[in-house]
């Protein structure tokens, strides 16, 4: 698995030249690679959308997109434009977790 994460000014879904409708002041963008994120649900195909209960959160909403060759896309949109990303690994669990905080 593989990954790059970085804030971007217009998300853009890869192989489309349309930009992601995504709420937030700072997008973050997460790229994984050899990962199937195919999901099951209401809408198959369409995104997984999140979004956190608390007004409080560094996070706005998430998206994220089902595998296409083998890369996952998600997107998040961040309340500031001072948002702090923090990456950290799972071995035991093989995880990635992306802490978000302002």
């Amino acid at each position: 698995m593989g990954w790059p994460a970085r804030f971007v000014q217009m998300p853009f879904l890869r192989g489309t030249d349309g930009t992601v409708p995504i709420s937030g002041t700072c997008i973050l963008q997460i790229d994984l690679t050899s990962v199937d994120s195919t999901h099951v649900g209401a809408n198959p195909g369409q995104p997984m959308r999140l979004t956190p209960d608390d007004d409080t959160s560094a996070v706005v909403e998430v998206l994220s997109y089902p595998s296409s060759d083998t890369l996952t896309q998600s997107f998040v949109g961040t309340r500031s434009s001072t948002t702090e990303v923090t990456v950290g690994t799972s071995f035991d669990n093989r995880a990635i977790t992306f802490t978000i905080t302002h």
